[in-house]
């Protein structure tokens, strides 16, 4: 390496550590780019397999006739959906897939 005068030593520990610094980060990205390109082997592979990925869809419980009693104004949205034991975000989200 080349020499320094005295008392500059420092510039040459600032070079090192720059350098350091700089194949650090290399290092770190290609280390991620390999992490995605397996996660997205590994995904593809699940989807080849028929694997579904996400919250699993909300299931018509089996009291869903009671349906009808709201629909034909029997009785309240918030009694239909205490009978039924459902929150009212599911309840509303299998109305809509009914239609």
């Amino acid at each position: 390496m080349t020499d320094f005068p005295e008392g500059q030593e420092c510039v040459q520990d600032m070079i090192n550590n720059i350098l350091i610094e700089v194949l650090g980060s290399i290092v770190v990205e290609e280390e991620h780019r390999k992490i995605r390109r397996r996660q997205q082997e590994g995904i593809s592979a699940a989807l080849d397999k028929g694997i579904e990925f996400g919250r699993p869809k909300a299931a018509k419980p089996d009291n869903w006739v009671l349906i009808a009693q709201w629909q034909s104004g029997t009785i309240s949205a918030a009694k239909a959906m205490e009978l039924i034991t459902t929150k009212k975000t599911t309840f509303y989200k299998l109305l809509k897939q009914q239609d």
